[in-house]
């Protein structure tokens, strides 16, 4: 007896999901070193940490995986260097996200013309990667209650705020730096002394793993050109930010976040 093929209609609804999945992750961050006004952006990074919060693991997060490949190669247009995924910083809209949706349905659409409310096993067996995923999960992916999904955006505009405090308000990002003295500073200044407790604690931590990631990483400097461990590097605002964004649920710096994203300012 004949595999009965997979319904079309579902294996449809699995792409428009999936997509859904991957916005979850989308992201208020800065263009460049301008805090002040964000844009929206998706990151390989900040999208293993989403996936990880709301324990999506197995074949959905593979097939979010995909998708996410897609759209950057949507984004770039040519080959996607799939060794190095965290640099990508994708910028993107509705009209992206609906792009990538249509993208991903197309791709069944060029098969199964003879039963095209079916998905046969011999067309799935031609199908690319990324639609291979979402057909062998469309039932998981479908049964995703979006509701209780907790996505990056509250996260992400908190660590916007305490960026934009740290490059526009503490210090000059051109200038280059950023010092702890400052930010003492700035906190004992009337400005300064609106900010709520649990906004200074994130602010603190952010400053702190940010600083010694740079030191850690390079981030351009070397040996005893290394600034001093009480400085953190502010000219390079996107990579910054994609590396809060990357921040997994339970350590210290990321729970001050969302302490402060809990109540704002």
């Amino acid at each position: 007896m004949p595999k009965i093929g997979k319904p079309m209609p579902a294996i449809n609804q699995a792409a428009v999901n999936i997509v859904n999945l991957l916005q979850e992750s989308e992201a208020a961050g800065p263009q460049k070193n301008n805090f002040k006004k964000t844009q929206r952006v998706v990151t390989w990074d900040g999208m293993q940490a989403m996936l990880k919060r709301n324990d999506i693991t197995g074949g959905v997060k593979q097939a979010a995986e995909q998708a996410f490949v897609t759209l950057v190669g949507n984004e770039i247009r040519g080959r996607v260097d799939t060794s190095n995924l965290s640099k990508y910083y994708i910028k993107v809209s509705a009209t992206k996200w609906r792009a990538l949706e249509n993208k991903l349905k197309g791709f069944f659409k060029t098969h199964n013309t003879a039963t095209p409310r079916t998905l046969e096993a011999t067309e799935e067996k031609k199908l690319g990667v990324t639609a291979k995923k979402i057909a062998a999960n469309y039932t998981k992916i479908n049964n995703i209650d979006f509701s209780t999904v907790q996505g990056n955006r509250d996260q992400s505009k908190m660590c916007s705020s305490i960026m934009n405090v740290l490059f526009s308000s503490v210090a000059v990002a051109d200038r280059g730096r950023v010092n702890a003295t400052e930010i003492r500073q700035y906190f004992a200044s009337t400005a300064g002394q609106k900010h709520s407790a649990q906004f200074k604690a994130a602010t603190w931590d952010v400053f702190n793993y940010l600083r010694q990631s740079m030191r850690h990483e390079g981030w351009g400097w070397s040996g005893s050109a290394q600034p001093p461990r009480d400085t953190m590097c502010i000219d390079e605002g996107e990579r910054a930010f994609s590396k809060l964004m990357a921040l997994k649920p339970g350590g210290q710096t990321y729970k001050s976040i969302e302490r402060a994203a809990a109540i704002g300012h």
